[in-house]
């Protein structure tokens, strides 16, 4: 029997899930903080195809990416405020880059790029079935109108 299908490995995440998506959500890996929390190595894998976790996962998905917008706002307004020499701003700017483009891959629905589409005008559509289907196919043989 598979881990991921035996009852103690699900009873086990489940008690565990809160603590380690609060690792997660502090920034530790989702993988290291399994291992932080003793939990066997397939755990990151397991709490996206569990039903029992798949949820808080999906909010917690979220969440992460609410926060790295955050802190790429928090970052963004100190570079301007402070005045930071061009290494120090070019890193910062690598940080904002990074966070921004993380959270639209967590929580693209929120934070990632908005397509718009807009049509004008008409379609018009004629028929002509002037011509019987065998008249149609040998045309299309003779590749002519």
């Amino acid at each position: 029997m598979s881990a991921h299908k035996s009852g103690e490995f699900k009873k086990l995440i489940i008690s565990r899930i809160d603590d380690l998506i609060d690792l997660w959500l502090q920034g530790v890996p989702l993988k290291k903080a399994a291992e932080q929390l003793f939990l066997p190595p397939s755990t990151h894998i397991a709490v996206y195809q569990m039903p029992e976790t798949r949820e808080l996962m999906r909010a917690a998905r979220e969440t992460k990416a609410a926060l790295l917008v955050d802190d790429a706002l928090e970052w963004a307004g100190e570079a301007g405020a402070s005045g930071t020499s061009m290494l120090d701003s070019s890193l910062m700017s690598l940080g904002v880059n990074t966070n921004l483009k993380v959270a639209s891959k967590l929580d693209p629905k929120t934070w990632g790029d908005k397509t718009q589409m807009e049509l004008s005008g008409g379609v018009q559509v004629e028929q002509n079935l002037s011509i019987t289907p065998a008249e149609a196919y040998e045309r299309m043989l003779k590749g002519g109108d």
